[in-house]
């Protein structure tokens, strides 16, 4: 199959295979929103095709990307190639931060979570992952937030894009409980009363 062909900001490009979710509304939203300093570490978790670690690249030293799909992996490697990225960008498998060392830190952390509670209609393959939430749409968000300043500079970020749907009031009161300050820096409203935000957090 022909992959997808995406532009973005007209200075980026990306070819979307089969099986790998094709950058919407929230993916744009956070990389319209990325604030990422010349000389950053930064790490992208589920990264898909690898819309945000490339755009992190233009001004980042360095970008680690994992994702748990294997189709996304290759992917994102293909894509980080073809905008002549490849050597700032070191894409990873595995399941959030069980790719990276225990002794590797970031400037930036950056994720797309899925986000959207479990639907009746949900299959088990991977497109599906990449928005099934679990059951409140909560399930990979807080297995996100037990493990994130594990990995976090002291003068760090982390930003995430979130739904209403999945509870973003709880996301800040958890991060206020670990120590950090959050800042709703972006939204957008979508259909179907849907509405996403990109939250900004440091300590």
């Amino acid at each position: 199959m022909t992959p997808v062909k995406v532009a973005f900001y007209g200075k980026y490009k990306f070819e979307i295979f089969d099986g790998v979710y094709e950058p919407a509304e929230d993916s744009f939203l956070l990389a319209d929103n990325l604030q990422v300093r010349y000389g950053d570490i930064v790490l992208d978790l589920g990264t898909g095709c690898g819309i945000l670690g490339i755009v992190a690249a233009g001004k980042a030293k360095k970008v680690v990307a994992t994702d748990i799909s294997p189709i996304a992996v290759k992917c994102a490697k293909h894509n980080a190639k073809i905008n002549n990225l490849a050597d700032k960008v070191d894409v990873r498998l595995g399941n959030l931060f069980q790719p990276i060392k225990s002794s590797e830190r970031f400037d930036l952390i950056i994720f797309n979570p899925p986000y959207l509670p479990k639907s009746p209609y949900d299959n088990d393959d991977w497109i599906s992952k990449t928005w099934n939430g679990g059951k409140s749409g909560r399930e990979v968000i807080d297995k996100f937030l037990e493990e994130f300043d594990n990995y976090l500079k002291y003068k760090g970020k982390v930003q995430i894009v979130q739904s209403n749907f999945s509870n973003p009031c709880l996301t800040i009161k958890k991060l206020k409980e670990k120590g950090f300050s959050v800042q709703i820096t972006a939204s957008k409203k979508l259909p179907f009363f849907e509405k996403l935000c990109v939250l900004t957090a440091w300590r």
